[in-house]
């Protein structure tokens, strides 16, 4: 009897199952406070994991109909970060052809929302790989004279 009342119910421990996107959404956009940010950050862990290679189809419809619908605005988890943000880029993370169904504008808001500095890492990179080229021709240059 003991152990029954030490454990928590199996229900708030679980994660969320991946046929329960449509459930968990509707539950954050019903819930305030807590509850909501709760369920906001469970939601974008749904969002990020990768659906298999058979279930991509439906899940990218799913994702683009609620943003196209605006199921994920005004969700924020405890972090502060945007369930509509998320959305997104589970989205675009599928690439060709489902990234093609998003909205210029959820594109411009994804852009928004993103930290600027996550775009110095890429001109580092590219700066880099310039300089190997430029490198690699003139060592070519001088073994040909």
């Amino acid at each position: 009897m003991r152990e029954q009342q030490r454990q928590p119910p199996a229900q708030e421990l679980e994660p969320p199952s991946t046929g329960a996107p449509i459930e968990l959404l509707q539950r954050a956009r019903n819930s305030d406070g807590d509850a909501r940010l709760e369920l906001a950050g469970r939601l974008n862990a749904l969002l990020r994991q990768v659906p298999a290679e058979a279930e991509r189809e439906g899940f990218a419809q799913f994702v683009v109909e609620k943003l196209d619908d605006e199921g994920f605005h005004d969700l924020y988890d405890g972090d502060g970060v945007s369930c509509r943000a998320v959305a997104v880029e589970a989205v675009l993370a599928l690439g060709f052809p489902y990234a093609l169904h998003l909205t210029p504008t959820d594109l411009e808001y994804l852009r928004s929302v993103k930290p600027a500095g996550s775009s110095v890492g890429l001109w580092g990179a590219m700066a880099l790989v310039t300089g190997v080229l430029v490198a690699l021709f003139a060592l070519a240059f001088f073994i040909h004279l």
